[in-house]
C-alpha cells in the first residue's frame, strides 16, 4: 500500500515505519521526513537477524535512536 493509499484509506489509523537508526546521524533525513506524516505512530529497526547479539549498544545505533526526541 502507497503512502498515498494509507491516507485515503479511514481503517488505517496508524504506521510504525523502518528506520535506518543503525545509521546514527544519516538517519535524520529520513525521521524528518517520517515526522511530517501524521499517520506515523512509531519507528522500528528490525534487528533479529543481526547475528551481533549487542547490536543495540552500538554507538551509532544508540544516536539514531536519541534521535527520535528531536524528530519527533
Amino acid at each position: 500500500m502507497t503512502q498515498m493509499a494509507a491516507t485515503e484509506e479511514p481503517r488505517i489509523a496508524g504506521i510504525v515505519s523502518w528506520a535506518p537508526l543503525d545509521k546514527a546521524e544519516a538517519a535524520r533525513p529520513a525521521l524528518e521526513e517520517l515526522s511530517r506524516n501524521k499517520l506515523v505512530k512509531g519507528v522500528r529497526q528490525i534487528i533479529r537477524h543481526d547475528d551481533d547479539l549487542e547490536f543495540c549498544l552500538r554507538p551509532d545505533f544508540i544516536k539514531g535512536v536519541q534521535m527520535l526526541r528531536s524528530t519527533a
